[in-house]
């Protein structure tokens, strides 16, 4: 039965959890006596003799060759017959293939290798069949078949559902998979709401019990189990998306010349356009929801430990605790890197697009760039930076985190959100000495990050912090003193950050792909099983198939 706990566990890519059963038989008439039947369950993978069984049940003679899936191959020998192997078995190991089916590399110099494009073709059935009465089910199982934080492969949901789409497009009657997008959109939709609803709750009760806010408010380590299940819907979605909106062209074109777009059918064509750009809008907008919430979050975490960068302490000798990219970081500047380090982690390993990661990545340089350069800014002398030794350590600091963006493939991007702090910071590490001589003209090719109102409020605050007089040379000429002392242009704005660019190639999901990952295959191996399970609870009274009877030599 579908919930019999095998006997036998084999363990494989293509072996379900019920794969056979071989059971006795007694056989009637001319050939009574026990005889042993194979019955393969729907969707396994059964060969008696390199021939598929399919959904037959079949009589085993002493010598046969069972193949299970890929990864099997057992010999039958009959426990009541004591006889050498038949002729016939002897001949189908002979014929069994010399190289392997995985890669097709030669495994022995005797015998003839199948195929290997025609094994792997028979190995990778990609479809997923199913009943529309069992849709509703079925989209919940494969909303709920990964958990994000497992080892399976974080893509399984969107292959799965692609195979969904693809079968109602294909089998079903016009216009129904236009429902079925809207299904899946609004599912994956309605679990997003949930998990940042959930993440909101806990973070509202957690900050109701701790004042003042400390460093220990926001760690990514309380963040990254919710974290997780908003990724990696994401990065489902927009695979998704990007499937849907590659093929529904395509099934709107085949509906089309199916139907004589006519009166109630010119409707039910509307309605399902209607649908699909529906569902195409509401995936999108999960996905720049998604990634708005992930970066709110992230950011509240380096908006407690980045104010540290400004405020060094003085250079010291004794050991740290050790990161494993940068063991001798400063603590101040490992708390930091190890929240860019914990996002970037999970955007690998959820498999979220490159393009996004990176955009995602380049957000919080921007925010950390904007928000530190806004403090030096506002604060100004109230921050040891501005005194010429902590200026340096400040400086330094700065450059060995856009060292970690170079050595984790970022460094553009570090470069360019970090590009006005580090004018700052290296003006305020330049010695005094050598600042006085300089005129406004040469500050500002030297630093020509800055705004006009940036470098005078900056140079303001540094007259300030070294008790200097008044500089006459620091002054701004004529023609930049207006835009100078305008007040409302010293701060950067949060309103202009980089730019949510969905990406339009590098996408994994393929249900034409000529490999597989394993882990994928094995959850729709299950997935088919699944629906064989309750396709049997709806008719108990449907028994197995009919043995055929014994083969005569």
């Amino acid at each position: 039965t579908p919930a019999s706990k095998p006997s036998i566990s084999l363990s494989a890519p293509d072996i379900l959890p019920l794969h056979c059963t071989i059971r006795r038989l007694q056989l009637a008439g001319s050939q009574a006596g026990d005889r042993l039947v194979l019955e393969p369950i729907p969707g396994a993978p059964v060969s008696v003799n390199f021939s598929e069984v399919g959904l037959r049940t079949v009589v085993l003679r002493h010598g046969d060759l069972l193949s299970l899936g890929l990864y099997y191959l057992l010999l039958f020998k009959d426990p009541a017959q004591a006889q050498p192997l038949p002729t016939h078995a002897l001949a189908c190991l002979q014929a069994v293939p010399q190289s392997c089916r995985m890669c097709g590399a030669v495994l022995s110099t005797w015998g003839t290798a199948h195929s290997a494009p025609a094994t792997l073709s028979r190995r990778r059935q990609l479809v997923l069949e199913f009943e529309p009465d069992l849709e509703d089910t079925l989209l919940q199982r494969i909303m709920t078949l990964i958990e994000p934080g497992g080892d399976d492969h974080k893509l399984t949901p969107a292959f799965l559902l692609c195979l969904c789409i693809q079968h109602s497009a294909t089998h079903f009657e016009p216009g129904t998979f236009g429902q079925l997008l809207l299904k899946i959109a609004k599912r994956i939709r309605e679990t997003v709401w949930e998990k940042t609803k959930e993440l909101a709750e806990k973070q509202a009760q957690f900050l109701g019990s701790q004042e003042p806010i400390s460093s220990a408010s926001f760690t990514m380590a309380d963040l990254v189990p919710d974290l997780q299940h908003i990724l990696f819907w994401m990065s489902n979605c927009i695979e998704l998306l990007y499937f849907i909106q590659q093929k529904c062209p395509l099934y709107m074109q085949s509906m089309e010349e199916q139907l004589d777009i006519t009166g109630s059918k010119e409707s039910l064509f509307s309605c399902t356009l209607t649908a699909s750009e529906e569902a195409m809008a509401m995936l999108e907008e999960v996905v720049l929801y998604a990634f708005q919430q992930c970066v709110y979050y992230i950011s509240k975490s380096l908006y407690v430990c980045l104010p540290a960068l400004l405020e060094c302490p003085p250079f010291q000798t004794e050991c740290r605790e050790s990161w494993s990219s940068a063991l001798e970081l400063p603590e101040e500047l490992r708390r930091v890197v190890s929240v860019y380090q914990v996002a970037l982690d999970l955007l690998r390993q959820l498999q979220v697009h490159p393009e996004v990661a990176s955009q995602m990545l380049s957000y919080l340089f921007f925010f950390s760039g904007t928000l530190l350069l806004n403090q030096l800014l506002d604060r100004g002398p109230s921050l040891s930076c501005f005194h010429w030794p902590r200026g340096v350590q400040a400086s330094a600091r700065l450059q060995q985190l856009l060292e970690w963006t170079r050595n984790t493939g970022f460094e553009e991007a570090g470069q360019h959100f970090f590009r006005k702090l580090s004018c700052t910071l290296n003006l305020l590490a330049t010695p005094r000495a050598q600042l006085v001589q300089m005129s406004w003209a040469a500050l500002r090719a030297a630093f020509p990050a800055l705004s006009p109102a940036q470098l005078h409020r900056l140079l303001t605050q540094y007259q300030l912090a070294s008790a200097m007089g008044p500089m006459s040379a620091w002054e701004p000429g004529a023609r930049e003193s207006p835009a100078a002392f305008k007040s409302e242009d010293v701060l950067e704005s949060y309103e202009n950050p980089p730019p949510i660019v969905l990406p339009s190639e590098g996408f994994q999901v393929d249900l034409e792909a000529d490999c597989l990952d394993d882990s994928i295959y094995q959850h729709l191996l299950y997935i088919r099983h699944f629906l064989w399970s309750l396709r049997s609870k709806a008719s108990p009274s449907s028994g197995p198939a009919q043995p055929e009877g014994p083969e005569v030599p």
